[in-house]
């Protein structure tokens, strides 16, 4: 698939247009679900795609193809909504779905269906996930949205943000730590609220 992406982007920068409709087509669902999963919006995430891919078409004589387009945009993606997060700074609602559900963790580990207890259950610990990296820094946010959720390796994590390997593996043990904790709060403070 990225030797296709190669030819459409030659296409592309030889003035057609369709070629890159072709290439938002094949990512817009990744790059949807990068910014969606960092803001929690689904109206701005859809405006800040829309962004996204415009400055990628803009900027597509600068792409670099001894890297795949896919971390190409998804850098392109997850800068600019840092970028967005860092001017803007508001509080975000957590439980919002996003693309028909978000499975978490827990979700993945069950195959069978919960009952209801056990889907209240995996309920209120996925809002306490989200919230949890809700309340990351925007770059730890970053790493553990494309690791965790998008399931990048840690070569693709680092040439998506274009930062050194030691660079994501500290921003991951860092995020991972700083959700611990997160977490235990949150879970104290869930069950101060259910006593």
């Amino acid at each position: 698939m990225e030797n296709d992406d190669q030819l459409y982007i030659n296409r592309c920068l030889e003035g057609d247009r369709e070629a890159f409709r072709e290439l938002v087509i094949r990512y817009q669902s990744r790059v949807l679900s990068i910014i969606g999963r960092m803001v929690r919006d689904r109206e701005m995430a859809r405006d800040l795609a829309q962004e996204v891919f415009v400055k990628a078409y803009t900027k597509l004589s600068s792409y670099d193809s001894r890297f795949a387009f896919k971390v190409w945009i998804l850098r392109i993606a997850t800068y600019h909504t840092i970028d967005y997060l860092r001017r803007r700074r508001p509080e975000f609602p957590v439980a919002q779905d996003l693309d028909g559900g978000c499975p978490s963790v827990i979700d993945r580990a069950h195959s069978r269906v919960p009952s209801p207890e056990e889907a209240l259950l995996q309920s209120e610990q996925a809002d306490l996930v989200a919230e949890a990296v809700r309340k990351l820094d925007p770059k730890l946010r970053a790493v553990v949205i494309l690791r965790h959720f998008e399931e990048l390796n840690y070569d693709e994590i680092a040439d998506a943000l274009d930062i050194p390997m030691g660079t994501v593996k500290n921003r991951l043990f860092r995020a991972r730590e700083k959700l611990q904790k997160l977490m235990t709060q949150n879970s104290m403070n869930l069950q101060e609220v259910v006593s």
